[in-house]
């Protein structure tokens, strides 16, 4: 029996460290992975502050589950985007994400996440595409490097037309 406890107590160093650290990780708590950097639920002339519009856009008193009072209706022509709000420049590289509810009135629309000066960077994150309320987030991440802005635009309509509601909209920051 003795021979048995010998051999096995060169692991004990080791087990005992390992079962520490599961420990310690289960007490202490994480760090939070993302940080709302920008969130807006459209409710009063001052939540369209700063948003450039370039179509019918308006409040709609049609609002998401728990997201206040009304929305934002988009509609528009050819001219795109139909709205649209720009946030930065970004002292380091920073990873993003968007969110929000939306709702299909005629034909959908979307939700983009972009960088201001490379379009071609972008989350084409969100197509609206239900006629109820539908919570959205972009499954994919959009790299903003040092120094420059991101823009979120509003698209709905264009030569076929369109129009969508928007509300509780947050970029999040990655870390």
């Amino acid at each position: 029996m003795s021979y048995y406890f010998k051999s096995k107590s060169k692991y004990f160093p080791f087990l005992s460290t390992m079962l520490f650290l599961v420990f310690v990780g289960c007490i202490l708590p994480n760090e939070p992975v993302e940080e709302v950097i920008y969130y807006n639920s459209f409710e009063s002339s001052q939540d369209t502050v700063g948003w450039f519009i370039n179509a019918d856009v308006h409040f709609a008193k049609d609002a998401a589950p728990k997201g206040g009072n009304q929305s934002l209706f988009v509609s528009g022509g050819c001219l795109v985007p139909h709205a649209y709000f720009e946030i930065g420049a970004f002292d380091e590289d920073v990873r993003f994400k968007i969110r929000c509810w939306c709702k299909k009135l005629v034909n959908g629309g979307s939700v983009d996440l972009e960088l201001v000066n490379d379009r071609y960077q972008q989350i084409y994150s969100i197509n609206v595409t239900n006629s109820t309320w539908t919570y959205c987030e972009s499954d994919s991440v959009l790299l903003c490097p040092n120094q420059n802005k991101l823009r979120v635009s509003l698209n709905s309509g264009g030569f076929i037309p369109g129009s969508m509601l928007v509300d509780m909209i947050e970029i999040i920051k990655l870390k």
